[in-house]
């Protein structure tokens, strides 16, 4: 059975999420029917390399996010939960910060710069394309814990992604999820 996204909860305008952290990575040991979570927090960010600096979104998540939104790296790999935990400063990039900050060199193993805060390129997600509206691959994925705590200054996740262990749950592991918050 493969795994169906839930289409992640999202909080309302204006409410404020009280899920901490530590909430947040023991979602899936609570709610058996989770395939994968991924915490979530975003901001806008400067992204530097050399003389080359792009304005971009910074999302801190989790190592499932890559199982939910189809994201496992087309270069290079993915953070760990061990490297999220350590709050290590690794980045990967979306295919449009990599053409802004590199060009046509290989970011992997390279240091940027996020918000004036080092961090070493560790992948790079495959292509998803841009809406007239929105750039999928304008993003850098940063550990959760590690854009909480240095980069972003958040002390709640925005979000949280999961995926269903089958689609029967999809509604089940929402309101679950949402028991929670």
């Amino acid at each position: 059975a493969n795994p169906q996204k839930t289409g992640g909860v999202k909080m309302k305008p204006g409410a404020v999420s009280r899920l901490t952290l530590d909430e947040t990575l023991h979602i899936d040991g609570r709610i058996p029917t989770v395939a994968a979570v991924s915490g979530g927090v975003a901001g806008g960010v400067q992204a530097v390399y050399g003389h080359n600096n792009v304005s971009t979104t910074v999302k801190g998540v989790m190592p499932g996010y890559q199982t939910i939104f189809d994201s496992v790296p087309a270069y290079g790999r993915f953070f760990t939960m061990d490297e999220c935990v350590a709050n290590v400063r690794v980045a990967v990039l979306g295919t449009t910060v990599v053409t802004g900050l590199f060009g046509t060199d290989n970011p992997i193993g390279q240091t940027i710069e996020i918000n004036h805060i080092p961090f070493t390129v560790i992948g790079v997600l495959p292509t998803k394309g841009s809406s007239a509206t929105d750039d999928s691959d304008d993003v850098i994925l940063i550990p959760l814990q590690t854009a909480m705590k240095r980069v972003l200054g958040k002390k709640y996740v925005d979000w949280i992604d999961t995926s269903a262990t089958s689609s029967d749950e999809v509604s089940n592991t929402q309101e679950k999820i949402l028991d929670l918050t």
